[in-house]
Formats: structure tokens, sequence, C-alpha cells
């Protein structure tokens, strides 16, 4: 709706759909700047994985890689060998 009421201390409010929608587009937004930040992250991660390949089995790698897509890169740098 859009329409801003006014409470009994002269503040503008929203109605509860305006502001759940306000605080959706924030969120989003939000999230959109984290979606390329954790890309650029997990293309480094990826990058450093292949320089492992020769030393890892194929499940290993799979696994690795799976963890890093995910987001888990601490269990990914756990399974790295040394």
């Amino acid at each position: 709706c859009g329409k801003e009421l006014i409470n009994r201390h002269s503040k503008a409010v929203y109605c509860e759909a305006c502001v759940m929608l306000r605080a959706m587009d924030a969120k989003e937004r939000h999230q959109k700047k984290m979606n390329a930040h954790d890309n650029v992250i997990v293309t480094r991660k990826l990058k450093e994985l292949k320089s492992y390949k020769d030393r890892l089995t194929i499940q290993q790698y799979k696994t690795l890689r799976g963890q890093i897509i995910a987001g888990d890169f601490d269990g990914a740098k756990k399974g790295l060998p040394g």
C-alpha cells in the first residue's frame, strides 16, 4: 500500500505489510552483495584445491570441492594434505 500512518508521537509509520516488504528488499540487496563476494572466495579456493589435485584421490577431491562450494572452507582446509 505504501501509505504512511502517523502514530501518536508524530512519527511516520508504515503498515506491517510495507515494513516486511522493505525489510525483504534490504535483505535481498545484502544477499546479492554477499553472493558476489562469496563467488570470488569460492573461485579462489577451488583454484587452490586444484593445485593439490595430484596428491588427492578422486573421492577426496570431489568431497573437498563439495565442501568449498557449500561454503565450508575450514572443513575443506582440514582435508588438504600437509
